[in-house]
């Protein structure tokens, strides 16, 4: 290796100091060729640096090596969210420390430093490989030991696991394997206990009866109470009335905990009932408003024909205004006609007055609910249907009134200006 590049690298005579911008400048703009926010990669090895500062304006950095140098302390690296690799390899370091925000770390190396506890690594989720080195496996027995242990690693160390290997280490370590199996089972049955109380607690919540299914309430009431404890201390006939007095806790709170699920039941019935008439209801007033609208429909195409006939008649002149005047008027008075017939105000506060009725049933609603919860989600409920309702009804008269006015310049085009003058506003 050429001098000048040997004293570049490892640079005996440097004097030990702190990451600073010219140092992260230098190694970025000279080596990689990119600004400092854009850099995904830094490696600052063999620069005798004491503390680790300046690093936050690296906010594309997804690799860090600080290796082969003098740091004694993990700080300063909160503001590197993208962090996926960090190596602090032979350093000073003792603690593990401020590594809570680096969440979406995957490799870690501290080979060759002082840390004698690992500890503060509960953040790293997305930790892969965390490698710190390990005397324990300079010693044969220690890779016996896990070659038997571990019964599912294939290879260890790039070296496969074979039967007969696996086999020797459980036979030299039978006993401490059998109470590593213990433990398992044990954390396995309370994992699974944990697990069935958990639902348990759960499902108990939906009738409001949680921690009620046994002597736990009543055991932390006498925790917290100092004179119950004190009491229970006399002992002789007062901790036989207390044992019966605790057993008949047991057998109320479980009397209890089956009337507030029969409850539960019955409420959850009421809900789908009450649910079902609303909808019922509503279902019934869309078809008597689609009802309406067809019948609208029904009475308009005739009159429509109708109308056509006559402006054919009119423009191929085979009538006189005179004549068609009648049937003009006719049309116009049943034109006036159409709003009672769209009109659906009754079907609508009758469908509005059942659904009231409906909600104010104490029977099936009001006496299981909060009646301001559910009078204000009603209320939404039924502005935005409302709401809805008119958009539909003025979009559907906009598409009548568009239609009547083409029909409307298409006859004004055709008679002259005389007529629509003797005909007025009814034309």
């Amino acid at each position: 290796m050429p001098e000048s590049l040997y004293v570049q690298i490892i640079h005996p005579t440097r004097e030990p100091g702190v990451i600073d911008n010219a140092m992260l400048t230098r190694c970025i703009l000279e080596y990689e060729g990119v600004h400092l926010d854009e850099a995904p990669i830094v490696r600052l090895e063999f620069q005798n640096i004491l503390r680790i500062d300046h690093l936050w304006m690296l906010t594309s950095l997804t690799k860090l090596t600080l290796a082969h140098n003098l740091i004694e302390r993990i700080e300063n690296l909160e503001l590197l969210k993208g962090l996926i690799e960090l190596d602090l390899s032979f350093n000073k370091i003792e603690k593990i420390e401020n590594l809570d925000k680096l969440i979406n770390l995957e490799v870690v190396t501290f080979f060759q430093n002082k840390i004698r506890k690992l500890e503060n690594m509960e953040c790293l989720e997305k930790l892969l490989i965390f490698s710190i080195g390990n005397p324990c496996c300079d010693d044969p027995m220690a890779y016996a030991f896990l070659k038997s242990a571990l019964v599912r690693v294939t290879y260890l160390d790039y070296m496969t696991v074979t039967q007969e290997e696996r086999e020797d280490g459980q036979a030299l370590f039978r006993g401490l394997l059998r109470k590593l199996d213990d433990a398992d089972e044990k954390s396995e049955k309370e994992r699974i206990a944990k697990e069935v109380y958990e639902a348990k607690v759960k499902f108990y919540a939906l009738s409001f009866v949680e921690y009620l299914n046994g002597p736990e309430l009543l055991d932390s009431m006498f925790v917290a109470d100092l004179d119950g404890s004190l009491l229970l201390q006399v002992g002789g006939e007062l901790l036989v009335n207390f044992e019966q007095y605790k057993e008949q806790y047991v057998e109320t709170m479980a009397e209890l905990i089956v009337f507030a699920q029969e409850a539960y039941t019955t409420r959850q019935n009421e809900i789908v009932l009450f649910k079902d008439l609303v909808e019922n209801a509503l279902a019934d007033s869309v078809q008597k408003s689609k009802g309406v609208v067809a019948e609208f429909e029904k009475q308009k195409k005739p009159i429509i024909v109708q109308m056509n006939e006559l402006i054919n008649k009119f423009k191929s002149k085979q009538s006189t205004i005179e004549q068609l005047e009648p049937v003009i008027v006719e049309l116009g008075d049943t034109y006036n006609d159409w709003p009672a017939t769209l009109s659906a105000r009754g079907a609508t506060t009758k469908a509005c007055g059942r659904c009231t009725s409906s909600r104010r049933c104490p029977s099936y609603w009001g006496t299981r609910l909060c009646w301001e919860m559910c009078h204000t989600s009603s209320l939404n409920n039924e502005v935005k249907r409302n709401r809805d309702r008119i958009l539909e009804i003025n979009y559907f008269l906009d598409n009548q009134r568009e239609e009547w006015m083409d029909m409307q310049m298409g006859l004004t085009e055709a008679v002259d200006p005389e007529t629509v003058a003797l005909l007025g506003d009814d034309f």
